[in-house]
Order: C-alpha cells, then sequence, then structure tokens
C-alpha cells in the first residue's frame, strides 16, 4: 500500500509539473498579447 501511495504522489507531481511548464511556455508565446488586452480593459475602465 505504502509503494502505490509514493507511486501515486510521484505522478501527481510529474502531473503538476507539466501543467506549470505548459503554463510558462503559453506565457512566454502569448504574454505580450495578454498585457495589451489587460492593458486595454483597464484604460476602458
Amino acid at each position: 500500500m505504502q509503494r502505490e501511495k509514493g507511486q501515486t504522489l510521484s505522478e501527481y507531481g510529474l502531473i503538476l509539473m507539466s501543467i506549470v511548464i505548459l503554463a510558462v511556455v503559453a506565457l512566454a508565446f502569448f504574454g505580450g498579447q495578454v498585457l495589451n488586452l489587460l492593458s486595454r480593459a483597464a484604460q476602458a475602465v
């Protein structure tokens, strides 16, 4: 049981790390566009 618990925890860790890496890559590609969109929205308010 302990081995399965540790294995599941490491799998969740890998999934979480993959999501974080994907988010960083997406921000690198779309960061400027998102910043521009948020700036325009803030100016409109």
